[in-house]
């Protein structure tokens, strides 16, 4: 598990940097505003088209590949008879989750993060990047019996963020509440629909042809390169603009890496969570900070400068914590 782990990492890199390449030459969109003699003001407009590119990456990993990988597992790994068995395990994750919010609110008082940015470091250090980066890492160092488990998680996740994580950045910005319909309609993605609707398709007993699972798979498999080059362009993005040490960061670092896979670990053992359910688990709550938290903070007028920081780092991090990570599971999981 430990050379997979270093394996993981070196083809993360490679995958990174040539997102980190794409996007330092302008091939996600700003190359055009950058040669082209029409254009004035070629910066604001450049890091406009780059942030486009962005955009169509992050749309086709979460519309188009993640529902491929969800498919294709979901279909394949599950039963009528044990699908309500393998929903049950979803407490786990949705206990941890749960556990660490107020955690990370209490740090961000006893920090003395300013308030207006005590949402954004919340939302950062208790919910782990389970697209962008858990997805690809789970496969790589567990293989494809573990992508199962790292749904469910992925379902817990992406649930609790936007029903808890995203009215805590939108406090930052602005005291008003997000109202039920539009914490609904964000809720409501491509990838969750595609699980409720693979789950109904297991619970029916209906077998979709080779051909649309093979299909499915296929795009699933552009999961982790779509990916990986979003952080890369994304890393540009910020390195650009200058990487600096923000308060809060090192209680961040603390949680995501050693807090949140051991509080994963507490909430198991008494569920009886054991085995590669485990070992998915434990990798998916060590995860860097989730990438939306960015994107959302932009969109609610937060600090999005302080979580595109926080995001980066924790991402940089993970590669040392990675291998880290799989030995303590080869020893102790």
């Amino acid at each position: 598990m430990f050379i997979r782990a270093l394996e993981a990492v070196a083809t993360m890199l490679i995958l990174i940097g040539i997102g980190y390449f794409f996007a330092w030459r302008g091939w996600l969109g700003a190359n055009g505003a950058r040669r082209s003699p029409s254009i004035s003001g070629a910066a604001g407009h450049e890091a406009q088209l780059q942030g486009e590119g962005n955009r169509l990456l992050s749309a086709i990993v979460i519309r188009v590949a993640m529902p491929g990988v969800i498919l294709s597992n979901i279909m394949t790994a599950y039963t009528r008879e044990n699908l309500a068995a393998q929903l049950s395990l979803i407490a786990a994750p949705a206990l941890s989750i749960a556990a660490g919010i107020p955690i990370a609110l209490l740090l961000a008082r006893l920090l003395h993060v300013p308030e207006n940015r005590r949402g954004v470091f919340a939302t950062m250090t208790a919910f782990s990047n389970s697209v962008f980066i858990g997805f690809p890492v789970t496969r790589a160092v567990l293989g494809e019996s573990a992508i199962p488990y790292a749904t469910l998680y992925y379902l817990a996740n992406t649930t609790l963020f936007w029903t808890i994580g995203a009215p805590l950045i939108r406090r930052d910005a602005d005291k008003r509440p997000v109202s039920a319909a539009a914490a609904l309609k964000r809720l409501i993605n491509a990838p969750l629909a595609t699980l409720f609707a693979s789950f109904i398709l297991v619970l029916l007993g209906v077998r979709l042809p080779d051909f649309v699972l093979s299909a499915a798979e296929t795009i699933g498999d552009t999961v982790t390169p779509l990916s990986m080059m979003f952080i890369g362009s994304m890393l540009y993005g910020v390195t650009r603009a200058g990487i600096r040490w923000e308060k809060g960061f090192g209680a961040l670092l603390g949680m995501r890496f050693l807090a949140a896979p051991l509080i994963m670990l507490a909430v198991c053992a008494p569920l009886g969570v054991t085995g590669l359910t485990l070992q998915a688990y434990f990798l998916q709550a060590g995860m860097s900070a989730m990438t939306q938290v960015a994107i959302i903070s932009h969109g609610f007028g937060a600090d999005s400068e302080y979580a595109s920081l926080g995001v980066a780092l924790t991402t940089v991090a993970l590669m040392l914590a990675l291998p880290v990570y799989a030995l303590f599971m080869s020893s102790a999981l």
